[in-house]
């Protein structure tokens, strides 16, 4: 008996399906078991575990930072101010941070201030997220949002975008700016705030297992900005140049492939580095970001979104005067990623 054409088409999808599971185990085991004897070994500090940095980790385990000859450890450190210290203090030869951060440090007149390479994200990746059902703007007058660190770039982004809806920050709606990273999801849960400021997966979780709701998502509402970068300092930079080179080049393809894949297909790659989710709920948090356009499509660091960057910095008090581009930036290395993708 002849099958259906619907049911042809839908084994047809089936079958690629598996093919595509099955080469990307391959990889996969591939890359785990060829660590490289001779690989230069560099370690990143991440500002968080989160669905944000997608790119990053599948350039890990697609084994395009191996097949650029690098040995790649990723530590995660909750905070950009955290990771930045991994950094200054050589704890770490690369961080993965709010590009805010290098310009504080700069500010405070460092001699070895940190040079941002390379851009992984340029949007906003956080959600707010609440108690109720539905939405509008309105809702926010007379409540309090747990915003994360004072002078953190999410913090100073909800600023900015209040301000765009017409509130007074702190006089309308009242920023909790005294919580831990880390510590926001469950002090929202223990009853403190009407709303959070959470990064996927972890805003998907509160909205499939706390009862609340994602509402809205600050990339949403607000233009291109440099974002999350890759930075080092610069007797890192003189040394590694050729390593660095290669770690460019390594995330951009890493930026190409997740731009031309589906949530399902990038889940399958990345979950390794979320063992404790659920990958239902990764999908769904991995689709959402996806969906806003949170990551860049390659690494090289616009001047215009970097430009927007401090200028929110200003607004919300924390920066006095803007930093020249070509200071803090270093755009060679992704100009040649790009240039070979």
């Amino acid at each position: 008996m002849f099958k259906s054409k619907a049911a042809w088409q839908s084994g047809k999808h089936c079958f690629f399906g598996l093919l595509f599971l099955f080469i990307l185990t391959f990889i996969l085991c591939s890359c785990s078991n060829n660590s490289g004897d001779n690989a230069k070994k560099i370690k990143i500090s991440e500002a968080t575990r989160s669905v944000f940095y997608c790119p990053q980790y599948a350039a890990a385990s697609l084994c395009y930072f191996k097949e650029e000859g690098l040995d790649v450890e990723i530590v995660t450190c909750e905070g950009s101010d955290k990771a930045m210290t991994c950094v200054l203090s050589g704890q770490s030869d690369v961080g993965l941070m709010g590009s805010e951060m290098v310009v504080y440090v700069y500010n405070e007149g460092r001699e070895n201030f940190p040079i941002i390479f390379s851009e992984l994200t340029k949007k906003d990746g956080s959600f707010l997220v609440g108690r109720q059902n539905g939405f509008n703007w309105s809702d926010l007058k007379g409540k309090s949002i747990i915003a994360g660190r004072k002078g953190g770039l999410p913090e100073m982004t909800l600023e900015y975008v209040l301000k765009k809806r017409g509130f007074k920050p702190n006089i309308d709606v009242k920023l909790l700016n005294n919580i831990k990273f880390d510590l926001m999801g469950p002090a929202f849960l223990s009853g403190t705030g009407d709303y959070v400021m959470l990064f996927e997966p972890l805003a998907s979780s509160f909205e499939n297992d706390e009862n609340c709701s994602v509402l809205q998502n600050l990339g949403d509402n607000c233009d291109e900005i440099t974002y999350t970068c890759y930075c080092t300092s610069q007797v890192y930079l003189k040394k590694n140049k050729e390593s660095i080179e290669k770690f460019a080049r390594a995330i951009c393809r890493a930026q190409n492939w997740v731009y031309s894949h589906s949530p399902e297909e990038i889940t399958a790659v990345v979950s390794s580095f979320f063992a404790n989710t659920d990958k239902q709920l990764l999908q769904k948090s991995i689709r959402r970001c996806q969906s806003v356009g949170v990551w860049a499509q390659n690494p090289v660091v616009r001047q215009e979104a970097f430009e927007l960057m401090q200028q929110i910095a200003m607004e919300a008090g924390e920066l006095k005067s803007k930093v020249s581009f070509d200071k803090v930036v270093d755009n060679q290395f992704a100009l040649l990623a790009k240039k070979a993708s």
